[in-house]
């Protein structure tokens, strides 16, 4: 009898542990792939999303305080995102330009949510080519001196650079009233010339969230070679001076005049002394302006390309002679059009 009480004692125990190192051996702590940490880079040269899937399939052990060995559980494959800085270059077409004149931005490397200011002034950036493009406008009433450039992009150190505006050279030209205004004396012309500025400035005011080209600009005429007045030109007229915000090209009365490049017809009329005029809106805040047109061959709304005949020369409006007065605005801002034209490539 003692005997059987001591195996039965032998033989319970046995039960127990084998029950309890069973219950070690098959317990799992299962780690939600949600709780894993992302990975983050230091170096900013480098714009990657690694996809990692060469885990194992077989667990991964872990050394535990229990008698018995327990078990992570680990999916087979997931994916760990590395979030790096994208870096960027930035090249400017000219750190010393002169009134009337484009500064290109040109930004390469696909920051992400690119913006670049000009004296802390937001200006468009938008696609061109293989890149980003901002175009930085410097008015023919720009101050003088140093003016600042600052393009930033997520994640990335911000880019500043100084411009050194230096003074244009404009000529000084008499230029008196046509006969055929009549009587306008040259304080109502001003008041007048005022008045349709505001309207056409309102126009030009306005930035398009798009591009509509895909190539530089061209300009208007078969023959551009004969200028008659030059951009920023100061004109006397009587005791009034006005500055010419654009570039007039002679030709025969009637000649084409062609769209500077792919746009969208913004106005198509006639004033009273910008004569028939168009206005074309190329988007991201550039537009084309073409006045004293003889014709106007196109409308408002009308999608043009780059080279289409939009009207013809002519003399309407506040002219002396058959001319084209060519005007390119950028953000509201008037450029000389011919450097402009240089410039964007």
């Amino acid at each position: 009898m003692k005997y059987a009480v001591i195996v039965l004692l032998i033989l319970g125990v046995g039960i127990v542990g084998g029950i309890l190192v069973f219950g070690e051996r098959n317990q799992v702590i299962t780690v939600p792939s949600a709780g894993l940490d992302k990975t983050v880079l230091s170096s900013s040269s480098v714009l990657a999303e690694e996809n990692v899937s060469s885990f194992p399939s077989s667990t991964i052990a872990v050394t535990s305080t229990a008698a018995a060995t327990t078990t992570l559980a680990v999916p087979t494959s997931m994916t760990i995102e590395k979030v790096v800085p994208a870096a960027f270059s930035v090249e400017l077409s000219d750190l010393t330009p002169s009134q009337g004149e484009t500064v290109l931005v040109d930004v390469s490397g696909n920051p992400k949510n690119p913006k670049v200011f000009y004296d802390g002034k937001s200006i468009p950036v938008f696609p061109y080519q293989n890149g980003l493009r901002a175009l930085i406008p410097v008015g023919a009433h720009e101050s003088i001196g140093t003016h600042t450039v600052r393009v930033t992009g997520d994640g990335n150190p911000e880019y500043s650079k100084s411009l050194s505006v230096k003074k244009g050279n404009f000529p000084v030209v008499d230029l008196g009233i046509p006969e055929k205004m009549g009587t306008t004396t040259p304080s109502q012309l001003v008041q007048d010339l005022s008045k349709e500025n505001a309207e056409l400035n309102a126009i030009v005011a306005l930035v398009t969230p798009e591009v509509f080209f895909t190539r530089g600009f061209g300009l208007p005429l078969a023959d551009n070679t004969r200028l008659g007045s030059v951009f920023g030109e100061i004109r006397k007229t009587g005791d009034q001076t006005i500055t010419h915000l654009g570039v007039d090209f002679r030709g025969a009365e009637g000649s084409k005049v062609a769209a500077m490049n792919d746009g969208i017809v913004e106005k198509a009329e006639n004033t009273a002394l910008y004569g028939n005029m168009v206005i074309i809106d190329h988007g991201e805040g550039i537009f084309s302006m073409y006045l004293h047109l003889k014709t106007i061959l196109t409308a408002k709304g009308a999608k043009v390309k780059r080279g289409q005949v939009i009207g013809t020369l002519g003399q309407t409006g506040y002219a002396t002679g058959p001319h084209l007065h060519l005007s390119v605005k950028i953000n509201g801002v008037s450029v000389d059009p011919i450097k402009f034209v240089e410039a964007f490539k």
